[in-house]
């Protein structure tokens, strides 16, 4: 390591100061640690922007899995074998046209599918009720085929 000023010093009558050494080793490595800095934050957002693409996407509707469907199997004599519950919104928008998909079951084979509308928006952390007519079966598997977001949310 060099001081410049002490090896002016040193010389005495030579008033001349002495060869000034850049070092620029500090120097690319700051701008190595600037570039690695900024790669590792464009490489944390492409992954937050995929994490969040990807994140709660169920097979069907996107946000879909933020439903909760309760329901029971049951007859009518108006209507024959029915299915009835609730469908709630767990989301933090309003939905309306919530279209439910009944899967009617021959042990575990889709059977036949009914399609359902649930009528009235829906508000956040509130639920609507729905009855279904639906053909015979030995069991049903009943899901949120897709829905309409309507407000701002959060």
């Amino acid at each position: 390591m060099s001081f410049p000023l002490l090896e002016t010093l040193r010389r005495g009558s030579e008033m001349r100061p002495a060869r000034l050494q850049w070092h620029t080793t500090a120097n690319a490595d700051s701008t190595e640690d600037t570039v690695r800095t900024g790669l590792v934050a464009v490489g944390a957002l492409v992954v937050l922007v995929v994490a969040t693409a990807a994140g709660a996407q169920p097979v069907g509707e996107p946000g879909a899995a933020q439903f909760r469907v309760v329901w029971e199997a049951g007859a009518s004599k108006a209507l024959g074998p029915v299915v009835q519950g609730s469908v709630y919104n767990d989301q933090i928008y309003s939905v309306r046209h919530v279209q439910l998909r009944i899967e009617a079951l021959d042990g575990t084979a889709v059977k036949e599918e009914t399609y359902k509308v649930v009528l009235g928006d829906i508000a956040p952390g509130s639920r609507a009720y729905f009855v279904a007519r639906v053909p015979a079966a030995s069991g049903y598997r009943v899901g949120v085929a897709s829905f309409e977001r309507i407000g701002g949310g959060f």
